[in-house]
């Protein structure tokens, strides 16, 4: 029987991962954890989402709240999630100057 250890590349992945920080927003409250491509994004992201979670505060999100925290989960995850959250916030910051310039 083989056991199931990661390729050179993954391993040295994962070992410079390790050795460096990367950042989420957790969304307490629904528990989510997003990861984002670095801690100011992050913090954009959790500030935004705060803001929005007060203006919608009422019966759905009766203790939900977004702060930055260091993503644990290894490197491939973060990788595959903050390209995704970088391409999300981009979409979102666009459709946002677009309101505010037919507003």
């Amino acid at each position: 029987m083989s056991e199931n250890k990661p390729g050179p590349l993954q391993a040295a992945m994962q070992e410079a991962f390790d050795n460096i920080k990367c950042w989420a927003v957790h969304i307490e409250g629904p528990d989510d954890i997003i990861p984002a491509p670095s801690k100011s994004l992050a913090q954009f992201a959790a500030d935004v989402t705060n803001r929005w979670l007060c203006e919608s505060a009422g019966e759905d999100f009766p203790a939900a709240r977004a702060v930055v925290v260091e993503w644990t989960h290894g490197y491939e995850a973060w990788k595959a999630g903050s390209e995704q959250f970088a391409a999300e916030w981009a979409d979102w910051i666009k459709r946002q100057e677009a309101a505010a310039r037919t507003a």
